[in-house]
């Protein structure tokens, strides 16, 4: 079962030193606790404790009800931020915790009102406020909260939205120490330019073997691209490499089955987008559709259509469907977006957009070479492309099998 760790507000700015200054220690004591409870595995690959962090923030802007924005930009920043601390941490420390990173919509002293019929409302992203968070993400196996004013006060506006929820033990309840306060957002970033746009149908690709941080924050930066707006319906098309493209690799007899790498895609998806309840009852569970290379599901009441397929070249379906929109690549798959769309220049198509999420960096501390929150302007040089991948993981399961 997860565990949860709730942060105190994002600091300001947001760069990786400041973050990592606020997050550190606490991720540091949380990952390391959980890290500590995990039994000795004897299989080939680690044990892993399981960890949900969320950082609550006024991340959207808009209305209060409504169709919302965001600032995408920032937004994947600071999960490549926290995404790379967690990383950082698990290498220094040698330890195996499997995190997931969500961000929660929340402006400090917002008050809800707490009815028990509680509806799920739509603001246009995929981004739950603290209120559809709480029906969303439950139980847990222990809950983390920093020792901070700002850490303990949204994790008691948390306490107040659960209660009921679950049956909590004061034994659950851990608090750790919080890093630097810093000076902490509490407005939302104005949306310029078309920072803030949403589309209709959102394409990744990747080969998603042994699924790490690298693919959360891919699959992160596409889900916060949907167009979920009240009556809207969004694609969420997911390229997996199929296993012939993959018999050549490093390490070959030790990369997941396509279908199991699918359906690992699929979980991590659902856990970041699906709705637990509504209206006081258990919303549908996950209802997977498998057909030979692909698997199909939908999410958040239907409003989202999640669907992996197999993909035997380095275009998938970028090449085979003319209603695509938006293309989301890595640095180091940044040169395929460029590749897709002159595929589809020749075809006639109009060109996807094209947008990149932040390299995940490996040197501890340091600031990014490019501008902060760009998604653009980094090279794979200096971040985890060979210390963060499927291949050091396999190499690394190799090792223990013959250990």
């Amino acid at each position: 079962m997860d565990s949860l760790l709730i942060l105190p507000f994002p600091p300001n700015p947001l760069s990786r030193v400041v973050v990592e200054a606020a997050y550190r220690p606490p991720l540091t004591s949380v990952l390391t606790k959980i890290a500590a409870e995990i039994e000795p595995s004897t299989d080939a690959g680690n044990a892993q404790g399981q960890l949900i962090v969320a950082i609550p923030g006024p991340f959207l802007h808009g209305p209060s009800y409504g169709t919302k924005q965001l600032v995408w930009s920032s937004a994947q920043s600071l999960l490549a931020h926290v995404y790379s601390i967690i990383a950082v941490v698990c290498n220094h420390e040698n330890i195996a915790v499997d995190a997931s990173v969500v961000l929660v919509d929340h402006s400090q002293g917002r008050k809800f009102n707490l009815e028990p019929t509680w509806s799920f409302r739509p603001n246009g992203t995929s981004i739950f406020d603290l209120r559809a968070f709480a029906h969303s993400f439950y139980p847990f196996k222990n809950l983390y909260r920093v020792n901070t004013e700002a850490g303990l006060e949204i994790f008691a506006a948390y306490l107040d939205l659960i209660e009921g929820k679950f049956l909590l033990k004061q034994s659950q309840i851990i608090t750790v120490e919080g890093g630097l306060t810093l000076n902490m957002s509490q407005r939302s970033e104005e949306v310029q330019d078309s920072d803030g746009s949403t589309y209709s149908v959102v394409c990744i690709g990747g080969t998603f073997d042994h699924l790490h941080v690298g693919h959360k924050l891919l699959l992160s930066g596409g889900a916060l691209l949907l167009d979920l707006s009240r009556d809207a319906k969004a694609t969420f098309v997911v390229g997996i490499t199929g296993d012939e493209m993959l018999k050549n690799k490093k390490f070959a007899d030790l990369i997941e089955p396509w279908s199991h790498r699918a359906r690992a895609v699929m979980r991590f998806l659902a856990s970041l987008l699906d709705i637990r309840e509504t209206r006081g009852r258990k919303a549908t569970p996950l209802d997977i559709q498998e057909k030979e290379d692909s698997l199909t599901a939908t999410l958040r009441g239907g409003s989202i259509t999640v669907e992996c397929v197999a993909i035997q070249d380095g275009y998938g379906p970028t090449i085979t469907r003319e209603n695509m929109d938006v293309l989301v690549v890595s640095g180091e798959t940044r040169s395929g977006g460029k590749a897709v769309n002159e595929k589809r220049a020749e075809k006639g198509w109009h060109a996807m957009q094209i947008y990149e999420v932040d390299v995940l960096e490996a040197t501890e501390g340091e600031e990014n070479s490019a501008q902060e929150g760009t998604g653009g302007n980094k090279g794979s040089g200096s971040g985890f492309a060979g210390k963060i991948s499927s291949t050091a993981i396999r190499e690394h399961y190799a090792r223990r099998i013959e250990d």
